[in-house]
């Protein structure tokens, strides 16, 4: 069923407190200073003026000690301020303090007795102890950007080093054009994290999914990996915090420039194994296994100043990558030859896998076409016009020698296409009609990035400061392969297409003080995530080549292979078009009131998509079967796609049909949080966020649901029909939640100077996201024959023709009538809204710890953390829930029924299933499921989006070392044993053809919760170190003399380090699997063998890939495993947690920089470097093979891991 959309009166009831106060997260990446003001006796000393001065801009914040003292001065730009207070009778008092992102810098002060024109300087020290907050943060500032060793590739971004330096964090599946959406930070699941820019929301569509700001832009960024405050509730995993520069009184940039060449790398270990037994002069197997090209230029630079000194400042930035593999893998696919397309195919009959008369595999005997009464042959063509029937069989005569008459190869097409090859592809080798022409080496092989963002900062007042600021982004990249004429111009039947990914987002943000202890802030932001991709190949217009279609784009066409022998097929069916969108509004109240930090606010977050996909691209398949014989024991050796291709025998076809989608939610939450200092030791976090989700909707009102909840009249008493939107404001999202309401508790104490306890726990209310799908199969608002209609030309007739493609493209489109009595299925499995969709999944987040002072500067944080989550929202192609009880499906299996045509009420009785109903017609295991009317639909499974199935289960002990200027060492080093269990940790991701995860049956499902994950990872050391080594100016040794200064000062090493154990083993698969069954049976252990005694005996690196079947590659026997009785289920786990397959991984990478001062005052800082990855050029062996039909089942067949890659860069900073 649908409902008209409406503003719940409840919902607006309960909010109408926080609007009052202000709306959400606001800008909770700001810094504070707070504390007490005494006098000399320790009394409380309210009315003093306290006022922090940024120095590099000369704004000035202000605040005043309320009657206990206390005053906090909040929303802080980080940077470096100066501290000034002051009242009558007392001399005035100066701190200097330097704040990093959502710090709170206690500053408590002591006034003494003077005239107020006396100034007491008060040093308040780095603080790495936090005593005021219990979250759980990992900042790199601006040093720790510019001196790690950041790998250039698809560009610089900062969320590679956050997640390199960040305990707990883990990536899968990120190159530098893609949003980090796929971070999993603290246990928590993929795509549930929540970004921010300047404090503003910058999610666009996706959860979490942003394109961060360019480097030389980013002052600080910072990663929450549990426990966030209420402030920034609205996530149900981490928090990506990102801090932009600001212009300053002072004109100052930065330029920068990198390079990358494969001499600078290490050639791959695979490669240099099998360059080891190239043959002296074989020229392509050493091309093949030598280092690869491997080159870029990243270049850029940053630039602000003020505008109106103390008042007006402006800082932007712009970066350029470009990124070019015009590598070519040689004589990898097939065209054909010259006399190919002049119709003579005489070089199939001797040029194939085999030559001459085709015999029967089995008897040996001499095949005879009927037709003809000679033999057949390997690599015959045949004449279409003289198929017929003889003797029952079916059969051609063939083209004299093989030729097609030049008359034949009439139409426009074929004569376009055949001069295209002429032009574009002729063959590289001559002396083969196979592998004669090359591919592309890199499924990338161009690809430019342009980035530029600029802020805007005015102080109106010490009370009223506001800030704007834009960053755009914008990829442009080829994918691909297939024919390719050159890198810059592939040529019109190359099946690659070009990607345009612009991003941006701007924000709008105002501090306003209101009184001394009263401050609202309200952001606004807009973000768009854009990709746009289109072949390569488009012209004006098809129809230039004789085609009758709309599109721009040449068709798709596709052929099969005989006899070892079959061209690469053309054109790309890729046209597409997405804009995730999102407008927010943020606002916040902050009040100081006595030792009561109290926030109040609200977020207003709408999202949607605007979305086109499939464009109007043809697509044609020929086949070598079409106008020939159609005996299978002959099909697989003559006739030929391709001169059916020049004939225009089509054997099916297709057009694409665009169907847009334009899916709209709306989002709000509201929070409320006090931080109280209970006393100069302890501080106590409180906060409740609640959050509401909006039922969604189609813009365009073209929304499906297969409704578990209906009856159609057709399919008896079973449950299931289809509902449609009836306009734009219709959803299927009709039960909503008004009770979520996610309380946070923690707290700081300070036992002494050095030694700090902490602890929290909070409850996330997980994000939906973008319908929880954003594109593809599972998208909710898919089944587009109900809207926009499908276009094909179908043909399943064996060796017959469609149509000739002369006389245009026959099909029609067609509309499936949007009735509630319809019943077909379309092209797609159904796809059910979850009632529950709108009530959101929970994560319980939890931790405890100590942070100790182990010298100035350097501090040992250890803690355990964990997480639970519950109910959590499957992925969009949710468990299919078609599948009958097993216990009713085996004995229906071992009947051998199970594939029984049953059309009538006798057919059911004989295969002992029942009758459904009138008219019902399907295979036998299709009458027991619980919606036959689908499984008898090409095996349809029903997939029901967001289901609230899954769950997450996340322990850790994390002991880790911090180091913040400490005699020239900055570092962040932690040690992890962890735990991560749960059913759904990717809830984005694909799960297979029916989005069942390997479950082998509904029993899975609830044993799901407890699953190890495949990303856990027991033990974990990873993190940073730079150093600034001790030699020359205001260093220890060798600091005076210019020249010796020049020569051994201003030398860094950054180093990230990471070293990690091994991975949980995967599902051991059946051999046997069962129809109509989830299709992902697992094994049985053999006797005597358990999940948890079953070994490894694979311990060495050097695996020998030449010979898989060795006998030192086996990690385990087969024999470990049997296939379990017909008809019953593996007794094997989905994953393993003791047994990991390899002794886990190790990376070292590593830059070294040297500084140069110069100019007036050293203003100017040069910095040359060298940085390289994987210093060791280490390698992995791969998982074993786990597939019991493979002769490798049980062997190691390969190797992992990148080669060693270095990179040049210089860069000028003043």
């Amino acid at each position: 069923m649908f409902k008209r959309l409406s503003v719940p009166v409840l919902a607006s009831q309960a909010l109408l407190p926080f609007l009052c106060a202000g709306i959400a997260a606001a800008q909770a990446d700001r810094a504070s200073i707070s504390g007490h003001v005494v006098d000399p006796s320790g009394a409380a000393l309210p009315g003093v003026s306290v006022t922090a001065r940024e120095n590099a801009t000369g704004a000035n914040f202000t605040a005043q000690t309320n009657t206990a003292g206390v005053y906090s001065i909040g929303q802080l730009p980080i940077g470096d301020y100066t501290v000034h207070m002051s009242h009558d009778g007392f001399s005035e008092s100066q701190s200097n303090v330097h704040l990093v992102a959502t710090q709170v810098q206690a500053l408590d002060v002591t006034m003494q007795v003077g005239s107020k024109g006396e100034v007491v300087s008060v040093t308040a020290a780095p603080q790495l102890l936090d005593s005021e907050t219990s979250t759980i943060t990992n900042t790199l500032e601006e040093e720790a950007l510019r001196d790690l060793p950041l790998n250039a590739t698809n560009g610089r971004d900062a969320v590679q080093l956050l997640v390199q330096s960040t305990p707990s964090a883990a990536k899968s599946g990120i190159s530098g054009n893609q949003v980090y959406s796929t971070l999993y930070l603290g246990g928590a699941n993929s795509w549930t994290n929540t970004a921010y820019v300047d404090g503003v929301e910058a999610d666009a569509g996706p959860q979490g999914a942003i394109a961060t700001p360019g480097l030389e832009a980013i002052a600080e960024t910072q990663v929450i990996t549990g426990n966030a405050s209420a402030e920034l509730g609205n996530t149900g995993g981490g928090v990506l915090l990102f801090e932009l520069k600001s212009g300053t009184n002072k004109i100052h940039g930065s330029a920068f420039e990198f390079l990358q060449n494969e001499a600078l790398n290490a050639n791959s270990w695979q490669n240099d194994y099998f360059l080891a037994t190239c043959a002296p002069g074989d020229e392509t197997c050493i091309r093949n296994n030598s280092r690869p090209r491997d080159r870029f230029n990243d270049y850029g630079g940053s630039l602000g100043g003020p505008i109106w000194k103390n008042r007006t400042f402006v800082f932007g930035d712009y970066e350029y990558y470009s990124q070019t593999n015009d590598a070519l893998n040689p004589n990898a696919t097939t065209v054909p030859t010259a006399r190919m397309l002049s119709g003579d195919f005489g070089e199939l009959l001797t040029g194939g896998t085999q030559q001459g008369n085709i015999t029967n595999a089995t008897t040996g005997a001499v095949a005879i076409n009927p037709c003809t009464g000679q033999p057949y042959q390997y690599g015959q063509i045949f004449d279409p016009l003289t198929q017929q029937v003889v003797n029952g069989v079916t059969c051609a005569t063939p083209f004299a020698n093989n030729v097609i008459p030049a008359s034949r190869i009439s139409s426009m097409q074929s004569q376009q296409i055949v001069s295209l090859y002429q032009q574009y592809y002729k063959p590289t080798l001559t002396t083969r009609i196979y592998n004669n022409f090359p591919t592309v080496v890199s499924n990338t092989p161009s690809e430019t990035k342009r980035s530029y963002d600029i802020k805007v900062d005015h102080n109106f007042s010490a009370g009223h400061h506001l800030s704007a600021s834009f960053d755009y982004v914008k990829w442009i990249s080829i994918t691909g392969g297939g024919l390719v004429s050159t890198i810059t111009n592939p040529g019109p039947l190359s099946a690659e297409w070009g990607n345009n990914t612009p991003n941006f987002i701007a924000r709008i943000v105002d501090n306003y003080t209101i009184t001394p202890n009263l401050l609202n802030t309200i952001g606004f932001g807009y973000s768009s995530t854009q990709y746009t991709q289109v072949p390569v190949n488009q012209v004006s217009s098809a129809a230039v080549y004789g085609f009758n279609s709309d599109g721009a784009a040449f068709p798709t066409i596709g052929f099969n292979s005989t006899n070892g022998v079959g061209e690469q097929n053309l054109g790309t069916s890729v046209d597409s078009y997405q804009n995730y969108y999102g407008y927010h509004y943020q606002d916040t109240l902050a009040w100081q009131r006595g030792n009561h930090s109290l926030k109040f606010g609200g977020q207003v977050f709408l999202q949607g998509l605007n979305s086109s996909y499939g464009g109007n691209i043809q697509n044609y398949n020929f086949s070598s079967e079409t106008g020939g014989p159609t005996d299978t024991t002959l099909t697989p050796f003559v006739g030929s796609a391709f001169a059916n291709l020049l004939l225009g025998n089509v054997q099916s076809a297709s057009q694409n049909i665009p169907y847009p989608t334009y899916p709209r939610q709306k989002y709000i939450d509201a929070f409320a949080q006090d931080d109280w200092k209970v006393n100069k030791r302890f501080t106590l976090n409180m906060g409740l966020t609640w959050i509401f989700t909006f039922a969604g909707h189609q813009a365009d009102g073209h929304w499906t649901n297969f409704d578990l909840t209906q009856q159609n009249p057709n399919w008896g008493s079973y449950k299931g029909a289809w509902a449609f939107a009836k306009d734009s404001g219709s959803t299927f999202q009709t039960d909503n939640s008004l009770h979520q309401f996610a309380p946070h508790l923690g707290g700081a104490y300070q036992i002494n100077d050095k030694l700090v306890a902490r602890a929290n726990y909070g409850l996330y209310y997980v994000p939906l996201g973008e319908f929880n799908a954003g594109y593809g199969y599972g998208f909710p608002s898919q089944q587009a024959e109900f809207w926009t209609g499908t276009n094909i030309v179908p043909n399943s007739v064996p060796g017959s023709t469609a149509f000739n493609w002369g006389g245009g493209y026959p099909g029609q489109t067609v509309t499936l009538p949007r009735t509630a009595s319809q019943t077909s299925f379309g092209y797609d499995d159904p796809l059910s809204i979850s009632p529950k969709t709108l009530h959101l999944g929970r994560a319980q987040n939890f931790y405890a710890g100590i942070q100790y002072e182990l010298a100035k500067n350097i501090i040992l944080d250890t803690r355990y953390m964990g997480s639970r989550g519950a109910d959590l929202h499957d992925n969009p192609e949710s468990v299919g829930i078609n599948y009958p009880d097993f216990n009713t499906y085996s004995r229906l299996l071992t009947s051998g029924h199970v594939n029984d045509t049953v059309s009538s009420a006798g057919q059911a009785a004989a295969a002992g299933v029942p009758y459904p109903y009138a008219g019902f017609s399907g295979p036998a295991y299709a009458a027991i499921a619980p919606i036959p009317q689908a499984a008898s639909y090409n095996n349809t499974v029903v997939l029901i989006t967001d289901q609230q199935l899954g769950s997450s289960a996340y322990n850790a002990f994390v002991a880790e070392i911090k180091a913040r200027s400490a005699h020239n060492l900055n570092a962040d080093m932690s040690y992890t044993i962890s735990h991560l269990s749960g059913s759904n940790l990717a809830r984005r991701s694909a799960a297979g053809g029916n989005g069942l995860y390997g479950y082998q049956s509904a029993a899975d499902i609830p044993a799901s919760h407890g699953y190890v994950q495949g990303t856990d990872q027991l033990q974990l050391v990873t993190g940073y170190i730079t150093y600034q080594l001790p030699f020359g100016h205001n260093q220890t040794f060798l600091a005076n003399g210019k020249l010796l200064n020049e020569a051994v000062g201003g030398w860094t090493i950054g180093s990230f380090l990471s070293y990690g154990s091994g991975s949980p083993m995967g599902t051991v698969n059946s051999p046997v699997q069962y129809p109509f069954f989830f299709q992902n049976q697992r094994d049985n252990f053999a006797p005597g063998v358990t999940a948890d005694n079953i070994k490894n005996h694979f311990h060495g690196h050097n695996v020998d890939l030449g010979n898989t079947l060795d006998p030192k590659n086996q990690d385990f026997s087969p024999s470990l495993f049997t296939t379990p009785a017909f008809g019953t289920l593996g007794n094997t786990p989905y994953n393993y947690d003791h047994w990991r397959f390899n002794g886990g991984s190790a990376n070292e990478s590593v830059s070294l920089s040297k500084a140069f001062a110069f100019g007036p005052e050293d203003r100017f800082r040069a910095t040359i470097r060298g940085e390289f990855y994987d210093v060791f050029n280490r390698h992995y062996v791969n998982s074993p093979d786990t597939n019991p039909n493979d002769t490798t089942f049980g062997q190691v067949t390969g190797v992992s891991g990148t080669a060693r890659t270095g990179q040049l860069g210089a860069r000028v900073q003043w």
